[in-house]
């Protein structure tokens, strides 16, 4: 938008100048003049145009992105205290009853299935 506003000064300047040339031109050329300062002015507001328009998208989408970028960082959070949680787990010695083991494989599979329903629901 910065190189768009120093062109528009350009521009400007032209305009300016051509309206001078215009005001000394002869009057076979004026309608020529008047043609191509007209044509300068349109396609400067269709460019202008377009411009703020692109850069409403790409503002659009920087904030998108940042969103993103803010909900990956608690999923990469929320993923590492889960990583933490099962090496505790893992590093728990397993008891050598049969009764035990099954209690804890229940609960294992109760976990699991109420962990499921949270991600779902």
């Amino acid at each position: 938008m910065r190189e768009l506003e120093r062109k528009e000064a350009e521009k400007d300047a032209t305009l300016d100048f051509a309206r001078t040339i215009l005001a000394k031109a002869h009057p076979n050329a004026v309608a020529i003049i008047k043609n191509w300062i007209s044509s300068i002015e349109t396609k400067w507001a269709d460019l202008s145009n377009w411009a703020l328009k692109r850069k409403g998208k790409l503002q659009d989408l920087l904030a998108s992105l940042r969103e993103s970028s803010e909900l990956l960082k608690e999923l990469l959070a929320w993923l590492r205290k889960r990583e933490e949680t099962l090496k505790r787990v893992d590093a728990k010695i397993l008891p050598n009853d049969l009764d035990e083991l099954l209690i804890l494989i229940r609960v294992n599979c109760t976990l699991g299935t109420t962990g499921k329903a949270a991600l779902i629901g």
